[in-house]
């Protein structure tokens, strides 16, 4: 298994298909390294992927706790990252059957959540 990823055979990569992760060099290396993704994945698809919501949670943070230097920024999205609470994340995760089951609903019309 690459290196940061997780060693779980239930594993599957899920990216938004944006240039880089859709370019043949980088579906080679998934292949290569057997990491199993989602190939099919709707481009621009935000209201399904849930790293979006890491991203807002990200920038409200970021919001409430200003940098005043790169430095200081670098030390803040750390701070988040690593206080992230797991509940969050799997949240995220087990969330993506009902915004799935919405867009099937919405007959893939944009949904809000």
């Amino acid at each position: 298994m690459a290196e940061g990823l997780p060693d779980n055979e239930q594993f599957i990569l899920l990216h938004d298909n944006a240039t880089s992760q859709t370019a043949n060099d980088t579906k080679n290396w998934l292949d290569r390294n057997n990491i199993m993704y989602l190939r099919d994945f709707p481009p621009y698809s935000l209201d399904l992927n849930p790293v979006e919501n890491v991203w807002a949670a990200l920038k409200r943070y970021l919001s409430i706790h200003p940098a005043s230097s790169l430095e200081d920024l670098w030390e803040n999205v750390n701070m988040f990252w690593d206080g992230m609470n797991l509940n969050f994340i799997n949240t995220l995760i087990n969330s993506i059957t009902n915004r799935l089951n919405n867009v099937l609903k919405s007959k893939g019309r944009e949904t809000a959540y």
